[in-house]
């Protein structure tokens, strides 16, 4: 809904992010936290998108190393 009302809002991402991943559809929530930091990479909030980032990359690899 934030989304629909300004869609150039870089928090709406960061926290549509957290929130896909943390659902379990990592790669829609990896996909909004790109945008987000495209959209503000020096927001106080990118550190963190970026540690999130890289977490869930870093756990999609060990569960496709695992699953071979």
């Amino acid at each position: 809904k934030a989304r629909g009302i300004d869609e150039n809002y870089p928090d709406t991402y960061f926290f549509m992010g957290l929130l896909e991943i943390q659902q379990g559809s990592a790669d829609d929530g990896r996909a909004a936290l790109q945008r987000f930091l495209a959209m503000a990479p020096a927001h106080r909030y990118a550190p963190q998108a970026r540690q999130v980032l890289a977490s869930s990359v870093s756990a999609d690899k060990s569960q496709t190393s695992q699953s071979k």
